[in-house]
């Protein structure tokens, strides 16, 4: 599935509180959001207990399931939840990315 929309499509930004790569990541994904229309969610781990996203919104189960896999030094980490048409489907990347990066990582799918 590779088109310009990514209106199918939640990416979620899992960061930290005090991770300098998080704090650079941050505007990234929001440029990324804006150009492709694709949903953007951060998630805090140190807030993770409570399987919510920085809004307080909860996560779902397809991306509290991935982002409770990663390992505490995995941040920035980015999981992304899409549809095909009727199945979810779960990819996730480590490390900052740029908006150019997330584009090509997205929508090379």
């Amino acid at each position: 599935m590779s088109n310009d929309s990514g209106s199918d499509r939640i990416l979620f930004v899992v960061v930290q509180t005090g991770c300098d790569a998080c704090a650079e990541a941050k505007p990234h994904a929001k440029r990324f959001a804006e150009e492709h229309d694709v949903e953007v969610k951060f998630v805090d781990l140190t807030l993770f207990d409570e399987s919510i996203d920085e809004e307080g919104i909860p996560l779902g189960d397809d991306a509290e399931n991935m982002i409770r896999m990663l390992p505490p030094d995995s941040t920035p980490a980015y999981v992304l939840i899409y549809h095909d048409g009727t199945n979810p489907r779960t990819l996730a990347s480590r490390g900052a990315l740029t908006a150019d990066e997330l584009t090509k990582w997205v929508f090379a799918l």
